[in-house]
């Protein structure tokens, strides 16, 4: 009788930072029943990783569930599976880190699961050569992949019915390759369909393996899952169907399976992660035309025998796709930095392995790419990757008080570092005190790129610019889009959340920051600076700024040299841009010299572009004091032009902090929310990610010369207060 050996393994994740609420349904839709329906078929065997960072809340929250688990891997039933233990991509960490990560999770699951792992589940499956030297220092023997890597080396399908050995400099590791066409039948299609395809790959000598390794979150959390897995019973349906051909189908894990069988040979795969991540990392015309060249071998009925030579970008890809993805990722290369060479003698080996420990959860990979999840574009991930750097920071410096053996991050002594934070050769300045750290980057335009409040471990300019995405040429047919009552991939469907949403495409010519400088005509309306369609008559707003030095402690003076059309003619000029904190309290100063050579011939506006990250437009209360001292309610949730502006103060009751933007003889204050377009598991949404605030200065005919003071405090809990530090420094020095 012909026969096949078949891997069922599931992986359970969810992102470090994501709401409780999301967790329990997780926990109540997917995790739990999976697992139930798997103890009512004990003859039926899986494998299954969860990840730590969902370990540790499902130990808080329902501890159940563990002792489910230990019940099926005490019968032989459920083999379990080690990884990252906050679900890093690999290669995108130290090798210390991927073994240190590794060797948490695997202590881990020993000690509370009773289980002790042999493989290693890859997160997202991205794949680089390098990786068997950590993998088995880390005491891992086996990993699996999707069979997209194997493919790329240049096997067939008929080649991947086993394992294969890989090494790196004598580092060998076993890999498995996981069925793309069983993560598309499995569980949409009905079982029978999946056991033909089994029945395709049969042989009568035995020994043949198919895998099915894919997320948990697809048995009842993605669209229409719960319904079709346990109201339609279609796992109940699947688990009865291997029972019932166990003659012919025998589900093993791979622990079983290695024992049973030898490797098929050596492999060394390429750089590579799962076909459709490979094309999500793409930019966004390449994608269309991959689109397009596989639709035309589909249609070709060529997609088969050639699909596997086509191949996307890789996984790092999305750091230079999204430059807020570029400087988290290396913002966390920093903040190891800062954890694995600060000194002091209350810098103890348990409080450094603390600290490292909260740079280990800021490397969670969801917030670092997008495709088919939010990702990226979900500001609760990003907050929660900047909150656990500066929780490591804040660790050292409430033990370590000599502050200038902990890389200047904060202190009297030592308020401004210079060092390239994100690798790219050009210096940033970090202006820091114990209260706040302010990162600013002069090469790219002298703009602020991060502002830290360390107290509420937020990092205000958590943003995100409006960009195009492949997906958003669908956007009007998702709307369009009606049920048919079958469930879908996610791969395969596209729904949208809200009707309208291309009102909502709108696309940035540049990243977020503050400190964006623009000259614009007059007339500019608030629809263009809503849409960034404005016209830029100056040449300055990503100058490279070269510093002077400065007058006093915790002050940067910067210096550029441009010009502004004006009147017909092009008007040269000088910036001098000084950037200081207090030696207390979160707040930053920011004067500007506008210096021209010869007197303007026409009135010009200078705008100065703020990007700040509130919870929501709605829940931030604002309130805007005039020139005359009046003050009013302002919403931020749609735009708004202000005239005459003295300071605006936006109280945020989620985040508990109070943010006060004074804005000296300012002429006009633009306001609006930057919400993007986003693909997430339920469909197309629009994502709030920032408030702009764009104060504008009107600089007149014959002027030569313009002073523009501009003041940001940042208040914890003080709703009635206006002034910026208790001092009342901020705004003291910004009407000096």
């Amino acid at each position: 009788m012909s026969k096949i050996d078949f891997v069922f393994c599931v992986h359970n994740h969810q992102p470090v930072g994501n709401f409780g609420f999301v967790l329990e349904e997780a926990y109540t839709k997917a995790y739990f029943p999976f697992l139930q329906v798997l103890s009512e078929h004990p003859t039926v065997k899986a494998v299954l990783h969860n990840s730590g960072a969902l370990l540790e809340w499902v130990k808080s929250h329902r501890p159940e569930y563990f002792e489910l688990v230990r019940r099926l891997t005490s019968r032989g039933q459920l083999e379990l599976l080690t990884g990252g233990f906050y679900e890093p991509v690999m290669p995108s960490v130290p090798d210390a880190d991927k073994i240190g990560q590794t060797r948490k999770l695997t202590e881990y699951v020993e000690q509370n699961l009773g289980f002790a792992p042999r493989g290693l589940w890859l997160a997202e499956r991205v794949w680089e050569p390098s990786l068997p030297g950590a993998l088995a220092a880390a005491g891992v023997e086996y990993t699996v992949v999707d069979d997209s890597h194997f493919k790329s080396a240049g096997l067939a399908d008929r080649d991947l019915l086993g394992y294969y050995l890989t090494e790196d400099q004598g580092a060998v590791v076993r890999v498995f390759s996981g069925s793309k066409r069983l993560r598309y039948l499995i569980p949409y299609a009905e079982p029978e369909e999946t056991l033909a395809y089994f029945r395709e790959n049969c042989s009568e000598e035995g020994g043949r393996l198919l895998v099915f390794a894919d997320d948990g979150e697809k048995f009842g959390v993605w669209p229409g899952t719960h319904s079709l897995c346990y109201e339609r019973k279609w796992l109940e349906r699947f688990m009865v169907a291997l029972e019932q051909n166990s003659q012919w189908v025998r589900t093993v894990t791979f622990s079983e399976y290695m024992s049973e069988h030898r490797p098929l040979g050596w492999v060394f795969l390429p750089t590579a992660s799962y076909a459709e991540m490979m094309e999500w990392s793409l930019p966004v015309e390449a994608q269309l035309k991959y689109g397009a060249f596989l639709a035309r071998l589909k249609e070709r009925g060529e997609a088969g025998e050639y699909e596997s030579f086509v191949k996307g970008g890789f996984w790092r890809n999305f750091f230079s796709r999204y430059p807020e993805s570029n400087w988290m990722h290396k913002r966390m290369l920093f903040g190891r930095r800062v954890v694995a060479s600060a000194g002091g003698r209350a810098i103890t080996p348990e409080l450094r392995a603390s600290a490292m420990n909260e740079v280990w959860r800021a490397q969670c990979n969801c917030a670092y790419w997008h495709g088919v999840f939010g990702g990226l574009y979900l500001p609760h991930l990003r907050e929660a990757i900047y909150r656990h750097l500066i929780r490591a920071e804040n660790m050292l410096l409430d033990a370590e008080r000599d502050v200038t053996s902990l890389a200047g991050l904060a202190g009297p002594d030592s308020p401004v570092l210079r060092t390239d934070v994100d690798g790219d050769g050009d210096t940033e300045v970090v202006l820091s005190n114990r209260e706040s750290a302010f990162y600013v980057s002069p090469a790219g335009g002298g703009v602020l790129v991060e502002a830290d409040h360390r107290g509420r471990e937020l990092n205000l300019l958590n943003n995100l610019a409006r960009r195009r995405e492949a997906y958003h040429s669908r956007v009007e047919p998702a709307e369009r889009q009606e049920e048919d009552g079958k469930v879908a991939s996610i791969h395969d469907s596209m729904s949208a959340k809200e009707a309208h949403l291309d009102r909502f495409l709108k696309y940035d010519r540049l990243p977020r920051a503050c400190l964006l400088d623009h000259f614009l005509s007059p007339g500019v309306t608030l629809d263009e600076v809503v849409s960034d369609s404005f016209e830029e008559l100056g040449n300055l707003t990503r100058a490279a700024y070269s510093e002077r030095p400065a007058g006093r402690k915790g002050e940067i003076l910067m210096f550029a040299s441009g010009a502004v059309r004006c009147g017909g003619t092009r008007a040269c000029l000088s910036v001098e841009k000084a950037l200081s904190v207090p030696q207390r309290g979160a707040a930053l100063t920011v004067e500007y010299r506008l210096r021209f050579e010869e007197a303007l011939q026409s009135e010009v506006l200078f705008a100065v572009e703020f990007n700040l990250h509130f919870s929501s437009p709605a829940g931030a209360g604002a309130l805007v004091e005039n020139r005359s001292s009046v003050r009013s309610e302002l919403p931020l949730d749609r735009p708004a032009e202000l005239v005459g502006p003295r300071s605006l103060r936006v109280t945020d009751g989620n985040f508990r902090l109070t943010a006060s933007l004074f804005v000296e003889d300012a002429t006009r204050l633009w306001h609006f929310p930057v919400e993007t377009v986003s693909l997430s598991e339920g469909g197309l949404e629009r994502v709030y990610q920032a408030t702009c605030l764009m104060p504008a200065w009107s600089l007149e005919p014959g002027l030569r010369e313009k002073t523009v003071r501009i003041g940001l405090s940042l208040d914890e809990d003080r709703p009635e207060r206006v002034s910026g530090t208790d001092s009342g420094e901020v705004k003291a020095r910004i009407s000096r």
